[in-house]
């Protein structure tokens, strides 16, 4: 075997580590929205049950941002398992090339040259997962009644400050180039 079929494993075996990470942060994102339902549907049914508004409200203002936080950041190492893996490709793309003496092998040094990498769907995924916490902290203080509002401000200021994280640290990981 020479030096380029092996470089062509390596790159072939990168590539499925990408379609793994990309299918993995399809099953963490539907697992977190599946369970973050369950919770909501649990909220519903104490309602409806005109049980004590603690226990809907600790679920809504702790758990459900919790779970929305925790798929968040598995979604994130997931996207920059992702990135690390596309990084590598673009080296060995350059090696055999400079092997091949031809252009062959450009899909990732392309996206990365014309920076074609696409931001929505990785900024809307962050955006939804932090507006379900908010919506959910709102309407478990809404729920609680005559409690300060600093409960409420206590709660949005992490979100907050998550959310310009994860976007920053997005950032960052597309502006690297290897």
């Amino acid at each position: 075997m020479n030096a380029n079929e092996i470089l062509i494993k390596e790159y072939e075996a990168l590539r499925a580590e990408i379609l793994l990470a990309m299918t993995s942060r399809n099953t963490i994102l539907s697992y977190g929205l599946a369970v973050i339902g369950v919770l909501y549907s649990g909220v519903a049914a104490m309602a409806v049950a005109k049980v004590d508004t603690l226990l809907p409200s600790i679920v809504l203002m702790l758990v459900v941002p919790s779970v929305c936080l925790f798929s968040l950041f598995i979604w994130l190492g997931e996207y920059q398992r992702m990135h690390r893996a596309a990084g590598h490709i673009i080296q060995l793309e350059e090696r055999i090339r400079d092997n091949a003496g031809d252009r062959i092998l450009t899909w990732e040094t392309n996206l990365r040259e014309k920076k074609k990498h696409m931001r929505y769907p990785y900024d809307t995924t962050i955006l939804m997962l932090v507006l379900i916490s908010a919506f959910s902290q709102i309407t478990g203080y809404y729920l609680l009644n005559n409690v300060g509002v600093w409960i409420l401000i206590v709660c949005l200021v992490p979100l907050i400050v998550i959310y310009v994280y994860a976007i920053s640290r997005m950032a960052e990981l597309r502006n690297q180039i290897i």
